[in-house]
């Protein structure tokens, strides 16, 4: 499951608000990939870079404004506290009320070597 990190700021939190405003239109990842490369973390700055996706601007707008995933992102924020999380990435992978904590940039394989000991 995919987790925001918006303890940044309030930059951060509107940026993850795009991202998630644009997955209601199926371009959550081509937004957040654009919007990493863009910069850009005003309200104005996510709208201009959903139009320069093709995005319906009126419905991504109204999304931005209502903060309609505010309470979605309070969650992840509880959450990554509740597990320590304090930095990205983080990966904590579980099964059968175990689980592992990985912080920070993993290879490939070292990802795979944690899943397959659970999956074995």
């Amino acid at each position: 499951m995919l987790r925001h990190r918006t303890t940044f700021g309030r930059a951060s939190t509107i940026m993850s608000l795009g991202a998630e405003c644009a997955g209601e239109q199926g371009a959550f990842w081509p937004f957040h990939d654009a919007r990493i490369r863009n910069g850009s973390s005003s309200v104005a700055g996510q709208i201009s870079l959903a139009g320069d996706l093709g995005l319906n601007v009126s419905q991504f707008t109204a999304c931005m404004e209502e903060e309609r995933y505010q309470t979605f992102l309070a969650e992840d924020r509880a959450a990554a506290q509740a597990y320590g999380v304090l930095t990205q990435p983080a990966f904590i992978i579980s099964s059968g009320g175990e689980s592992t904590k990985l912080i920070g940039w993993k290879s490939a394989d070292q990802l795979s070597a944690v899943i397959d000991e659970y999956l074995n």
